[in-house]
């Protein structure tokens, strides 16, 4: 995996010493292969007392992961959590669409790790991928205001990327799309080898999806 990182996000991962030195996570240049690799890109802001990290896939899926409380002198922890977070979602989509087994999901879990063991952190940053980011550094605040802090677990967090990622975005002049169902796909194209007519298929099954959550959200008693 490659980390692209905004100023706010390598000044978070540099480590500042009494005797005028530093130490960062972030390297100066970009590796030879970065156009084949899994690239994110990371941000971050302070939230409700907190350094929150907001990691955006940079291709065409845009999907969103929130973390906070990560230890920045252990770069095995953001990755570990951002691992985990990942294949939360993976699965917890393909739960919903009900395409791949279990085992065949984590299956597809175990070959992305295999395939993107390899972790740079690199400066620089996306216009379009940065927009947004700040799409969703907003629904923090919004969510902090509402809440009174950030989501109180693992569960609660992920419900409020699972929002974000079903939300439309758009790239450039593109038509509009959901993140996790790009997400979704690409990952059944690139760990399970699925076809066009494959990802058409799980299309139809997460229209009816949206279409039940529509419905579900309508039916809910107002309150204002």
């Amino acid at each position: 995996m490659l980390f692209y990182c905004s100023n706010a996000m390598v000044a978070f991962l540099t480590t500042h010493y009494e005797d005028g030195s530093q130490a960062s996570w972030v390297s100066p240049t970009r590796p030879k292969n970065a156009e084949q690799r899994w690239a994110w890109q990371l941000h971050c802001i302070e939230l409700a007392g907190k350094q929150v990290m907001i990691a955006l896939e940079r291709g065409v899926t845009r999907f969103a992961i929130v973390l906070w409380d990560i230890d920045k002198d252990e770069t095995s922890h953001l990755i570990s959590q951002l691992h985990r977070r990942i294949e939360q979602h993976f699965l917890l989509i393909n739960e919903r669409v009900q395409w791949l087994s279990e085992e065949e999901a984590r299956q597809a879990m175990r070959l992305c790790w295999q395939q993107n063991a390899q972790i740079d952190f690199v400066r620089g940053v996306d216009p379009s991928v940065q927009n947004h980011i700040n799409v969703v550094a907003r629904a923090c605040e919004q969510y902090v205001q509402q809440h009174g802090g950030l989501a109180q677990d693992e569960h609660a967090a992920m419900g409020f990327e699972v929002v974000e990622n079903v939300s439309a975005r758009r790239i450039g002049d593109g038509p509009d799309f959901r993140p996790d169902e790009r997400f979704f796909y690409a990952c059944l194209q690139h760990y399970r080898g699925a076809s066009l007519d494959e990802c058409l298929q799980v299309r139809e099954r997460f229209v009816a999806w949206y279409q039940t959550q529509e419905l579900l959200w309508r039916m809910q008693p107002r309150t204002d």
